[in-house]
């Protein structure tokens, strides 16, 4: 209870509750999750390795009331909202929640598509470090009860500079396992 920082985190508290930084927080809460939920959809498709293929199948699949297919696109273009909504200004353009769902398309491949999501996931990721830095920095203390499970596993993703060696990677988790030992410092 530092009173020299008293009003910076009170409105700190206030942009990350109820202000565009909270607002943005929950977007990528959601989005991230929902990511998860997409992914479980993609397994059930009957998409194979090619998209020409695929476009048949998928149309094919549609005509005769196959689920899979319309639940996915229900998801793929909420999905496709909601990453627009969580990284562009004002929700984004049509234009650019199409080509989110162009990349979403039920036409790609499944690897394609888990791809699409892998990376999204990276990327909003790196967005809620930058957002928790910000939190930090303006002596907010209670960032845990913002991010979901999900979105902390996925803040913790790709922290990892991949230029390290096998070596460097194995001498970093034992020092973040013996913190204690003295060899650690």
């Amino acid at each position: 209870h530092d009173p020299t920082v008293y009003d910076q985190r009170l409105d700190t508290e206030k942009k990350f509750n109820t202000g565009q930084q909270g607002n943005s927080v929950r977007s990528m809460n959601v989005a991230i999750d929902h990511m998860d939920t997409l992914r479980n959809k993609i397994e059930k498709l009957p998409n194979g390795q090619y998209p020409a293929l695929n476009t048949v199948i998928t149309e094919f699949s549609r005509s005769i009331g196959d689920p899979r297919i319309n639940s996915y696109d229900a998801a793929a273009g909420l999905i496709a909202a909601e990453v627009t909504k969580a990284i562009v200004a004002n929700g984004g353009t049509g234009d650019e929640r199409a080509e989110k769902e162009k990349l979403l398309s039920v036409a790609n491949n499944p690897a394609a598509l888990r791809g699409v999501l892998d990376s999204y996931t990276k990327l909003l990721g790196g967005q809620m470090r930058g957002l928790k830095e910000q939190y930090v920095a303006g002596h907010g203390n209670n960032w845990d009860a913002k991010v979901n499970d999900r979105t902390a596993q996925a803040m913790a993703e790709g922290k990892i500079d991949r230029s390290w060696t096998a070596q460097d990677r194995q001498a970093a988790t034992w020092v973040k396992a013996n913190p204690n030992d003295p060899r650690a410092q």
